[in-house]
This record gives C-alpha cells, sequence and structure tokens, in this order.
C-alpha cells in the first residue's frame, strides 16, 4: 500500500472541516437541547436578547409594570370624545350661616313738580324740594316751548351740608312770549 504523505495545505483544510461540523452541530444540539426550564430565573438580561427578536405575544398580560420601561410612555393627545351623559345629583349640602342685614332699600317714592311762568328774553332760577326726611334720586326740567328754552343749570340741590335735598335748575327764554317751565324731583326715604 502507498500512503502519501498528506500536504499541509490540505490538513488546513480538513482541520478546517472538522470545526465546521463540529460547531454546526453543536448549535443545532443547543437550539434542541436549551428550554426555558433550563434557564434560571433572572438570570438573561437585554444584552442576551437579539433586539426585535421579543413580540408583544411573548409577553404575558400583566406581567409589565411601567417600572420595566424606560422614556415617555404617553403618546400623542387623541382628539376629544362625545359629551357624556349627566351624573345624578348629589345630595343637598347643609345649609351655611345667615348673612348680615343689608342696608333698608328706597321706599316711600314720591314725584314733586314745581312750576314757573319764565317772560319773554328773561332768565329765572328756581328749585322742587324734597319732603323732610327724604332725599333727591334724580330731576330735571321741562317747558311749554322747548325750542325757546336754554338750560343754564340743573343739579341737585342741597341745604347747608345735606347734598340731594331737591333740584335746582336756571333757565333762559329766548323768545318774545312768555312761557311755563317745570322743575321735576323724585323723592325718597334712604
Amino acid at each position: 500500500m502507498n500512503i502519501r504523505p498528506i500536504s499541509s495545505r490540505s490538513k488546513i483544510v480538513l482541520l478546517v472541516a472538522a470545526g465546521l461540523i463540529v460547531a454546526s452541530s453543536a448549535t443545532a444540539g443547543a437550539a434542541v437541547l436549551i428550554t426555558g426550564q433550563n434557564v434560571k430565573n433572572e438570570s438573561l438580561t437585554g444584552r442576551d436578547i437579539r433586539n426585535g427578536s421579543v413580540k408583544g405575544v411573548d409577553i404575558r398580560n400583566g406581567s409589565l409594570t411601567k417600572d420595566d420601561f424606560s422614556g415617555d410612555l404617553q403618546g400623542p393627545v387623541g382628539p376629544q370624545g362625545p359629551k357624556g351623559d349627566q351624573g345624578e345629583q348629589g345630595i343637598q349640602g347643609p345649609q351655611g350661616a345667615q348673612g348680615p342685614q343689608g342696608p333698608a332699600g328706597v321706599s316711600g317714592l314720591q314725584y314733586v313738580l314745581v312750576d314757573k311762568v319764565v317772560g319773554g328774553n328773561s332768565t329765572e332760577a328756581w328749585g322742587a324740594d324734597c319732603p323732610a326726611g327724604k332725599r333727591a334720586l334724580g330731576g330735571g326740567v321741562s317747558s311749554t316751548a322747548p325750542g325757546n328754552v336754554v338750560i343754564r343749570e340743573s343739579a341737585f340741590q342741597s341745604a347747608g351740608e345735606t347734598l340731594g335735598t331737591g333740584w335746582w335748575v336756571q333757565i333762559s327764554n329766548v323768545g318774545v312770549g312768555s312761557l311755563t317751565a317745570y322743575v321735576w324731583v323724585s323723592c325718597a326715604a334712604v
């Protein structure tokens, strides 16, 4: 028998082939032999799992908490939903404390009117006084010939320090004939 020595090149090819056979059989064996029962709890980390290899279907519902995630878990705000039904009315609360008495309101409203004849091309001043105990709320002046009247003054009348005791006016009749003018005031007990 004639045995030829193996060249170093052939040795390398044979070694590589043998290595590939051993490596592929070891990988195939590991895939078949290792199961979830063979992995110790909490021994796998994120580095041990290829990105994108674990899907939502692979995770048991309720097993993850917010602490298992990093970053912002909130997505964009969705559109506003329809208005819900009105809820039941709640029970009535206790009555609050009574408030303080308010000030007395207006009472005893009274209208006072005083007329005066004003000659042609002349000026007159006079007033209408409120009865005792009442104050003026407002007033004014009118006449039988408004086109001939120029109002010089129309204001609250005062008696000493007491403002609003009546209404005071001063008018000029720019016409040639006389006219009748009226001072009026609204009074009330305040």
